[in-house]
């Protein structure tokens, strides 16, 4: 049925049965489909019957409701295969590049996940309300499971297997790149990579055998977010000082350059920059633009402190889908020509707020949340945000003792109305 993990396409045969055996048979599995109410039960298929050729059911088909409802969010290549191959066995219109985000010519019907689940449930006659209060349980489960920490999350998957994917979702989301290549290799083997939505890696020296094992594991991923951060055990050995960091031998360096050969993946979140005070990559800038040119168009958002003559300018231009950006720089003078028409949050460490500032906010009205922290602070920006924040949904200007890239604002009260 299921080989090297992906779906065939051939069908089984069902013999001796006649066309009327066939409707009756059909009839009787959607009565039992419609009025199931328990998501961990057994659905039925429904055969479909092709002249001359006789009645086909599928080869493969989800064992309950929980398990068709998985094929919807689950981005394992296994689980695209087999939803699309019950879109092609019941003649739901599809194109596979839906699935890997490619851009293409073909005009045919497109349909989306959602779109060919909802086509399966009128196929199959499962009546979706049936299964609402478990769906509904299922969403208030995604919601708290990211707040519980680790050992937290171990706990809950010994409550109910149930939980697991989920639990398996949030708990593997985040990956911690060290120096030995085994370590990617053993989340290969455990099954954990396909949950990988974020890699953590830092300036220690890459062993041999990293690069080529991160970029067969990359393959995989759809969407990823990379993050420079301190990354503190014994198998990562830090560089000598030598007076000049060489990125290129670094895990960090290594982790990117996999991205960039990845053709299929969406770079979303990108950090170059371990705390608001670090500007080691700001020399890099140029090559790290070189490598990822075509991914920086698709970046959501970026984390990024200091910079040297047009390098900042120049790497902000590509980004040009930027939503969210977290920024120390001196001056804007060198950023009078930027736009992101999509950026909606600003998180800055700026030396003074000048006329260039102000000029920048202007061209960005898509902005709704502006957090800034200046060096030079004078008493009448404490006016700054009283001014501002008639502009922006949320809005804040203080010092420098307070670090914008972490600042939270308050919860805001909901308000009462009364009929």
């Amino acid at each position: 049925m299921e080989k090297n993990g992906r779906i065939s396409t051939a069908l089984v045969d069902v013999l001796d049965f006649s066309p009327d055996s066939f409707q009756c048979l059909n009839s009787a599995s959607r009565r039992l489909n419609w009025a199931l109410k328990d998501p961990t039960l057994p659905i039925h298929p429904v055969l479909t019957y092709i002249p001359f050729l006789g009645v086909r059911e599928p080869e493969y088909f989800p064992r309950n409701v929980n398990e068709l409802y998985a094929l919807k969010a689950s981005p394992k290549d296994g689980q695209v295969d087999k939803l699309l191959y019950l879109a092609r066995f019941y003649g739901i219109a599809v194109q596979q590049h839906l699935f890997a985000n490619e851009h293409t010519s073909d005009k045919r019907t497109l349909v989306s996940r959602e779109e060919i689940i909802e086509k399966l449930e009128v196929i199959l006659a499962i009546n979706h309300d049936n299964f609402r209060r478990g769906i509904f349980f299922a969403d208030i489960l995604s919601m708290i499971l990211p707040l519980l920490g680790s050992e937290d999350l171990k706990s809950c998957r010994l409550v109910c297997k149930a939980w697991i994917p989920e639990i398996n979702r949030v708990l593997f989301s985040t990956f911690i790149c060290h120096s030995q290549a085994m370590n990617v290799q053993a989340w290969l083997d455990a099954g954990f990579w396909y949950n990988v939505r974020e890699i953590h890696a830092d300036d220690s020296n890459a062993e041999t055998g990293l690069f080529e094992t991160l970029k067969s594991a990359l393959s995989m991923t759809r969407s990823i977010s990379v993050k420079r951060a301190s990354v503190q055990c014994h198998c990562c050995k830090s560089p000598p000082y030598t007076g000049f960091w060489e990125a290129e031998n670094s895990i960090f360096w290594i982790v990117l350059r996999a991205i960039s050969l990845n053709s299929m993946a969406d770079l979303q979140k990108l950090s170059l920059a371990t705390t608001i005070h670090d500007t080691r990559l700001a020399l890099h800038l140029p090559d790290i633009q070189e490598f990822l040119h075509k991914k920086l168009e698709g970046l959501r958002e970026l984390v990024i402190s200091g910079s040297i003559g047009d390098e900042l300018p120049n790497f902000l231009s590509k980004c040009t889908s930027l939503n969210t950006l977290y920024l120390r720089v001196d001056s804007f003078e060198d950023l009078d020509k930027i736009c992101m028409p999509n950026l909606r949050e600003l998180r800055l460490l700026i030396r003074n707020c000048d006329q260039h500032f102000e000029h920048f906010l202007n061209r960005h009205a898509t902005l709704q949340c502006l957090v800034v922290s200046v060096i030079r602070w004078k008493p009448r920006f404490e006016s700054f945000t009283q001014l501002y924040g008639k502009r922006y949904d949320l809005c804040a200007f203080s010092n420098a003792h307070t670090n914008p890239w972490e600042f939270e604002f308050p919860p805001q009260r909901p308000v009462r109305r009364v009929s």
